[in-house]
């Protein structure tokens, strides 16, 4: 069953994202930068009340959901800003690797980390709970 208090905290979260990446308020930035940490917090309550078996499989269907809209991003940054920046083909490919501080990508590699210790944390988190209980 689907728990609209997780949509809203999501919905609030991208807002927040998206009102720190265009120009206001100093006061409003000053706010909307609650927005990344929500998210991570969003996300880990998804991973709470989602099925926490770790596999390959379950990891790369999180990869690819995170990864490929990345790189569709990638694609588009260096098909519009090559000629401004004119990158080596080194950063070029360390962009696509999130080994390159290209704009935004940064996020990306904490959902990644995310994704791989979150099965591990949920464990060892109820293992503490039923030694506490």
């Amino acid at each position: 069953m689907r728990d609209s208090s997780i949509d809203f905290l999501r919905t609030l979260g991208l807002c927040l994202v998206t009102l720190v990446h265009v120009n206001t308020l100093y006061s409003v930035s000053l706010l909307a930068y609650f927005g990344v940490p929500l998210m991570v917090f969003v996300s880990a309550l998804c991973v709470k009340s989602s099925d926490t078996s770790f596999s390959l499989k379950t990891f790369g269907h999180r990869a690819s959901r995170l990864l490929i809209p990345m790189w569709i991003f990638q694609t588009l940054y260096w098909l519009i800003f090559y000629k401004l920046e004119t990158p080596s083909l080194y950063t070029i490919i360390q962009s696509y690797a999130l080994l390159d501080l290209t704009p935004y990508t940064w996020i990306i590699r904490v959902f990644l980390i995310l994704a791989c210790l979150s099965p591990l944390l949920v464990r060892i988190a109820n293992r503490l709970n039923h030694i506490h209980i």
